[in-house]
Parts: C-alpha cells; sequence; structure tokens
C-alpha cells in the first residue's frame, strides 16, 4: 500500500468558518442599518449580527470535530513484561501485517530493544529485556486511508473453521516465544483483541480475548 501523507485541515478550516461566520453577521447587520438609518438599530442589528456569526461558527466547528472523531481510523499496539527482578530474557509477539503500523513503537518504562524477524510460525517482534518494560504505539489517521492498513495479526492459529472451507469464526490464538526467568507475567494487546498472563518457556499459544478497555494515548499521525 502506498504511504499517505497526513495534512490536519482542522486550523485552516476553523479560521476560515469563524472569519465567514463574521462577514456574513455583519453583513447583515449593515443590511439592517439600510433599512433603518437609526445609530441605536444599527449598534444592536450588529452586535445580534455578531452574535449569530459566533454561535453559526461554534456549532459548525462542533459538527466537523464531531465527523473527525467518527471518521478517524486508529491503531494500537502494546507490549508489557511485568517482572519483579532485574533478570534479562526475550521474547517474541505478533506484529499487524502492515508493518509501518509500527513506525513510532516507543519505550515507555523500563529497558528494552526491538527488532522485526522472521520465525517458523510467522514474522514477529523480537524484543530483549531486563526486568519489566512497556512498549506501545498509537496511530491516529484522518481521513481514513483507503484502502485501510492490514491488521491482520502474523503468527495466528485460527479457531472453530469449518473442515475444507477455510471460514474460521473463532477469535485466533496466536503464538508467542519467551526465554527468561521463571513466574512472569505479560500482557499484549492491539485495538482488535488481548491476551496476558503468566509466559511460558519457548514456544506456546495464548488464546486472545476483547480488549478490556481501549487504549488511551495521544494520537500521533504518521502514516
Amino acid at each position: 500500500m502506498p504511504a499517505a501523507v497526513s495534512y490536519n485541515p482542522a486550523p485552516a478550516i476553523v479560521a476560515a468558518v469563524l472569519f465567514s461566520a463574521l462577514v456574513l453577521g455583519f453583513a447583515a447587520a449593515v443590511r439592517r442599518y439600510r433599512r433603518t438609518r437609526r445609530g441605536g438599530a444599527a449598534v444592536v442589528a450588529i452586535a445580534l449580527g455578531v452574535c449569530l456569526g459566533v454561535l453559526s461558527a461554534g456549532i459548525t466547528v462542533g459538527a466537523y470535530q464531531s465527523y473527525v472523531i467518527q471518521n478517524t481510523w486508529r491503531f494500537s499496539y502494546y507490549l508489557g513484561v511485568q517482572e519483579n527482578g532485574d533478570g534479562s530474557g526475550s521474547i517474541i509477539v505478533p506484529v499487524p501485517k502492515d508493518e509501518r503500523l509500527l513506525a513510532d513503537l516507543r519505550l515507555e518504562t523500563g529497558t528494552a530493544n526491538w527488532s522485526l524477524l522472521n520465525t517458523s510460525v510467522g514474522r514477529g517482534l523480537f524484543v530483549r529485556f531486563t526486568g519489566g518494560f512497556d512498549i506501545e504505539t498509537y496511530v491516529s489517521v484522518f481521513p481514513p486511508p483507503v484502502p485501510g492498513p492490514d491488521t491482520t495479526p502474523s503468527m495466528g492459529v485460527p479457531s472453530n473453521c469449518t473442515a475444507g472451507t477455510g471460514n474460521c469464526t473463532g477469535r485466533p490464538s496466536v503464538w508467542v516465544y519467551y526465554s527468561g526467568p521463571e513466574n512472569v507475567s505479560f500482557g499484549f494487546s492491539t485495538s482488535w483483541w488481548y491476551l496476558n498472563g503468566n509466559l511460558k518457556q519457548g514456544w506456546a499459544t495464548y488464546e486472545t480475548t476483547e480488549p478490556p478497555v481501549p487504549l488511551a494515548a495521544e494520537p500521533r499521525t504518521f502514516l
């Protein structure tokens, strides 16, 4: 998919709406003055025109903001490991097929470094860490890209599939690899699914569930 260039038109649109509303309000006041030719009436008409212009601008801006919120494409990705000590380890987790979505992946807490690599069960994010850590990214794109980025996770294991048809209706399980201290828990989520629990040594499958809550983060548009 070709890269999309992001541009936020909100400031320019808001400025244009406010200017247009004020101009229309002033024009209405001038017409009122020409009809009445009374100074007091002109003042009232101008004030009324300005108030109506500002009110119209507020309504228009609110409607536009609501439109932007409803039509913004979002994606979140989070991985956290909870480790009481300072032991070192490594973990491999799924990535979206459109790997550009991870371009802004950043370390929030702890010590870790990562890279993408190919494994026997698909492409994954390989993370080396010391102690607990959290890494995440959040993508917000307006207008929505067409076609949209492919968020299908790698290293998936389909479930509830009808034999011979390839029709799978269950939430997928995913492969995760771990090597490190025992009794370490983790949390891993994207916008569409979530998993957590105690990490098992080596390769193991984990069943995904619905995210408990949306990932709250400041939108960063970079696609």
